[in-house]
């Protein structure tokens, strides 16, 4: 007697629930339209003591084929059925609007769809044996919205298959199935059967496509149809050659290399399928040719090539071509000898609107090439390989390819991407993606001649190392934050170069350059993009340098050097410093610190502006031997030979802003208490208390100003007095006269103060009292719990924070003995004794 439901991240709001219909049933739930980044509750809960017990709790950001939103895709269209009793009503709940034709709202109903390839279709659901257990089928056809009615039928007897047809679908559009069943007793297993292919079209002789003495509707051997395959038609060819060469409009086109000379060429025309383009090798000794010259193809569903044997070869060749494929494009090799091989060159387009799979799992190497051309992939490049060398995709002489998902690799990451010929891969996502590196094996890699950042996604960042990355090629920042880490290093290889960053892109975390080349590092973090340069290098090839830009103070900014033979500083930064370490030949460097903000950065001062290092004691002058004295600008010293850290330094009146020395808060007098303090102020008008309940999302609740211009310590607090119940998040949003905007740390705080008192207790007449008081608003449940865990009485209330109320609940019926008084106040329970006489 499973019951879920998914909450809000108050846990109270609910977002969606299921329970069980019979004691033993596996419970589903599926919540739509989540915020990325925002926390969710599951509670999982069971009807009554006597069915506590274990259970499995799976979770998949896939929403269930129980809803419209999460629809089960078919794309074999030809005559397709399901798996025997593959899908079920159990578990399901109730979906979009029943059918005109059905007995009952929807109860039950599980969702399917599909491209249509042809006009006609006819659905079945069929059951009994090992077909399934459903009974009492209710069975519709929508349009694409879910609720507009195409055909409908339901079950005359209990134990009825039910099927529909209709001639009335448009080829291209895309349609739904709803499968249902009369009241919670009949809910089961089904299979599920499709046909959508007008007629099938064999090919009996190669030669022209649209010559009727080609084709056969029996059979390879049957006699000619007079016909060619056209609009919803499906065409196989098997053992000879077609040629298109005008416009040619179909379902789908399936190659079989079961016999010799089996191929397909479509030259100065255009090929439209409504659906799949299929190349198989049933593991025959026999080549399989594609060729596209000067045409467009467009594929409505998957381009699969199966390789399952053989001798021979699969070949496409795309030349001076657009092919465009709306679903996946997958090689799929499981024996044989003989590459499987596709060729796009000479100016050709193709663009895969989901998955480039490559997938080996025994057979031929699968090799795609892309030369002075463009592949564009609109989800991920996975590969999946058994050993190196097996699978590869290949750019050269100014190949593009453009990538909006991941590379995805199993385990061990076999797979190759090598670049040559100055060809780029861009990674020009709109959600946040991973940079891939490394390989596995002695042959496998992912390299990179020319790289592209270019993604557009809100969420921080946009593009992490998915390991360490050793770079030798041009790295070109357009959009989106590149992540790296100590372990997931970006280093620049002699050769390699950077093109310049902006605010919206750059590489947060460190990056090492090798060699002594002049080099600038486009580092930054938390949207401030802060680059860091080095020329006149004393060094060699082997010579390194790792850098990396913090947005916050260094832990020690108040050990300055005095005397100072450089001139003693009044301040150092407290908003901002940068690491540079030299290992492999020691060197020396021209350093360079750029600002592109001169009021983030506190600068107003140029005169008094230098680079300021710390030498693990204190902060020393390196002077300024050479400025920019512009907004942006930067400031320049020589021949440095000592490293790590460095930052701005001022021996005047640089601001160099606000000081935060530190930021704590904790519960007290049932209030959660707040205090601050700065060493520092520069052009502070206020902090803003922010708060929040997960984390991530906060909202103001007060503001404190600030002391403008300030060199000694300030002490700052606040006190919340209607805190949250729980554990609570805290941070300080410090805010400057022109408007620029700093965040502290966060900080959490757990308030769970609260007071339960029972009087009388025991309990000698017919009600008591439950009084309360808690630290905010919301509903509180309180239930009188028998021995054996049975809910004997329970009452809900609403309750102000910080303040005692009171509940009457009564004794009346319930015999005397010891029971347990339970509390539910948001996401905390508390549980009393409680004695009835």
């Amino acid at each position: 007697r499973a019951q879920v439901a998914i909450w809000e991240n108050d846990g109270t709001t609910e977002v969606a629930c299921n329970r069980y219909v019979n004691n033993d049933d596996d419970v589903s739930i599926t919540a739509l339209g989540l915020t990325p980044g925002n926390t969710y509750y599951i509670s999982v809960d069971n009807n009554y003591s006597g069915y506590r017990g274990t259970f499995t709790l799976c979770l998949t950001d896939a929403a269930d084929y129980d809803f419209y939103e999460g629809a089960y895709e078919i794309n074999d269209l030809d005559n397709w059925c399901s798996a025997d009793g593959e899908f079920t009503t159990i578990g399901a709940t109730g979906d979009q609007n029943a059918a005109s034709c059905w007995n009952t709202s929807p109860n039950y109903n599980r969702w399917f769809k599909f491209t249509a390839v042809s006009s006609n279709a006819t659905i079945e659901v069929q059951r009994g044996g090992s077909l399934g257990t459903i009974r009492r089928v209710n069975l519709a056809l929508f349009e694409a919205n879910g609720t507009t009615e195409i055909a409908c039928a339901r079950y005359v007897n209990n134990d009825d298959n039910v099927s529909i047809a209709t001639s009335a679908l448009t080829p291209g559009n895309t349609y739904y199935i709803s499968v249902d069943n009369n009241y919670s007793g009949y809910r089961g297993t089904f299979t599920l059967c499709v046909d959508n292919i007008s007629q099938t079209y064999y090919s009996i002789a190669s030669g022209a496509w649209n010559n009727g003495s080609n084709w056969s509707l029996v059979s390879h051997v049957g006699p000619a149809s007079g016909s060619y395959p056209t609009i919803g038609d499906l065409a196989r060819i098997e053992g000879h050659s077609m040629t298109i060469t005008s416009n040619e409009d179909l379902a789908e086109v399936r190659l079989n290399a079961a016999s010799n000379n089996t191929g397909l060429t479509v030259s100065n025309g255009t090929l439209d399928l409504d659906g799949r383009l299929m190349l198989t090798n049933p593991g025959n000794n026999f080549n399989l040719n594609l060729t596209f010259s000067n045409s467009t193809v467009n594929v409505g569903n998957d381009f699969t090539v199966n390789r399952n044997g053989g001798t021979a070869t699969v070949t496409a060749t795309i030349s001076n071509s657009s092919v465009n494929i709306s679903d996946d494009f997958g090689i799929f090799s499981t024996a044989g000898t003989g590459d499987n091989t596709i060729n796009i060159s000479t100016l050709s387009n193709l663009l895969i609107g989901g998955e480039l799979i490559l997938n080996n799992t025994g057979g031929p190497r699968s090799l795609i090439s892309v030369d002075n051309s463009n592949l564009t992939i609109s989800d991920n490049l996975a590969y999946t390989a058994s050993a190196d060398n097996l699978v590869e995709l290949s750019l050269s002489t100014g190949a593009d390819l453009y990538l909006e998902g991941d590379i995805q690799r199993g385990s061990p990451a076999y797979g190759d991407l090598s670049s040559s010929g100055n060809s780029s891969v861009h990674y020009r996502g709109s959600t946040p993606q991973i940079l891939a590196t490394g390989g596995s094996g002695t042959g496998d890699a992912i390299t990179y001649e020319s790289l592209v950042i270019n993604n557009s996604s809100s969420l921080y960042p946009q593009v992490s190392l998915g390991g360490a990355l050793d770079f030798s090629g041009t790295l070109t920042l357009t959009d989106g934050v590149v992540l790296s880490s100590n372990s997931n290093l970006f280093t620049f290889l002699a050769g390699s170069s950077v093109g310049s960053g902006s605010n919206s892109s750059f590489i947060a975390g460190p990056v090492r350059k090798i060699g002594d080349t002049p080099f600038t590092f486009q580092i930054g973090e938390n949207n401030k993009w802060a680059p860091l340069e080095i020329s006149n290098i004393t060094g060699d090839a082997a010579t390194e340098f790792t850098a990396q830009y913090f947005n916050n103070a260094h832990s020690d900014i108040g050990s300055i050097k005095s005397p100072d033979p450089n001139g003693d500083m009044t301040a150092v930064s407290s908003v901002e410093y940068w690491e540079l370490d030299n290992t492999g030949t020691l060197s020396a460097t021209d350093l360079t610190l750029h600002w592109k903000d001169q009021a983030a950065s506190g600068i107003t001062d140029y005169s008094t502006l230098n680079i300021a290092h710390y030498d693990g004691a204190e902060w020393e002058n390196l002077g300024q031997d050479a400025i920019q004295a512009t907004d942006p600008g930067s400031i320049t010293v020589t021949n440095v030979a000592s490293f790590s850290p460095f930052t701005f330094g001022t021996t005047g009146t640089n601001p160099l802003p606000v000081e935060l020395l530190n930021f704590e808060g904790f519960v007290k007098d049932e209030v959660v208490s707040l205090n601050w303090s700065t060493a520092s102020e520069v052009n502070n008008e206020r902090f803003d208390i922010q708060r929040s309940v997960d984390g991530v999302n906060f909202e103001t609740i007060a503001a404190i100003a600030g002391k403008g211009d300030s060199q000694k310590l300030i002490n700052y607090d606040y006190t919340d007095i209607n805190p949250i119940f729980g554990t609570s998040y805290y941070r300080l949003q410090q805010v400057d006269f022109d408007g620029d905007i700093n965040h502290s740390p966060i900080i959490s705080v757990n308030f769970e103060i609260a007071e339960i008192n029972i009087h009388p207790n025991p309990v000698d007449e017919e009600t008591f009292r439950v009084q309360l008081k808690v630290g905010s608003q919301g509903v509180v449940k309180t239930s009188i719990i028998s021995p054996d865990g049975k809910v004997i009485q329970s009452k809900s209330f609403e309750f102000e924070p910080s303040s005692f109320q009171e509940i009457k609940m009564s004794t009346e019926y319930i015999p005397s003995g010891i029971y347990l008084l339970k509390v539910n106040m948001d996401n905390a329970t508390f549980i009393k004794r409680l004695m009835i006489k």
